[in-house]
């Protein structure tokens, strides 16, 4: 019997139990900072606002598209969550800016998924994500993913660098 050590597995947790191909990796950047509404009673940040992160990455992802959610619910579309997911790292505090990356992961025929990462001031990661949303019509019956939106979600998202002055 040996005693190798495996290699450790690398997992993207933004791909778990994503059965759609991946369309754009590279990730959309804002930053946000933490407010002490958003910090529990032991000074860190409550899990909760982890997720309204997330959303304010994937509503700025869509912006940079020139797709604001409006739009698409104009269009009588909605993508309503219906999977979420979030690994938590390392704690963040009151007063610390953190980025929030967002990628869009891919589509199916009615699903769409995001992922998310937070990053902390000094780069650590504080959490990583995803979101799963299906798309539906405004009586929330599932639709398939129109054209018109399958052909803007293929187009990669401005990064923040490449972003006009």
């Amino acid at each position: 019997m040996t005693s190798e050590k495996r290699p450790k597995r690398v997992h993207d947790f933004a791909l778990t139990r994503w059965r759609g191909g991946t369309v754009d990796p590279r990730p959309c950047r804002i930053e946000t900072r933490v407010r002490y509404a958003e910090t529990d009673q032991m000074g860190v940040v409550y899990h909760a606002n982890h997720l309204v992160w997330f959303e304010m990455g994937r509503v700025e992802w869509l912006d940079r598209l020139d797709l604001p959610y409006r739009a698409i619910e104009k269009e009588g579309l909605q993508l309503p969550v219906i999977e979420i997911g979030c690994r938590y790292q390392a704690p963040a505090r009151f007063d610390e800016t953190l980025v929030i990356e967002t990628r869009f992961i891919g589509v199916t025929r009615a699903r769409a998924r995001f992922g998310y990462r937070l990053i902390g001031p000094t780069g650590i990661p504080i959490a990583e994500g995803y979101s799963e949303h299906a798309a539906v019509d405004k009586d929330l019956h599932p639709v398939r993913i129109p054209d018109w939106l399958l052909e803007v979600l293929d187009q990669p998202a401005e990064s923040e660098e490449e972003q006009p002055a």
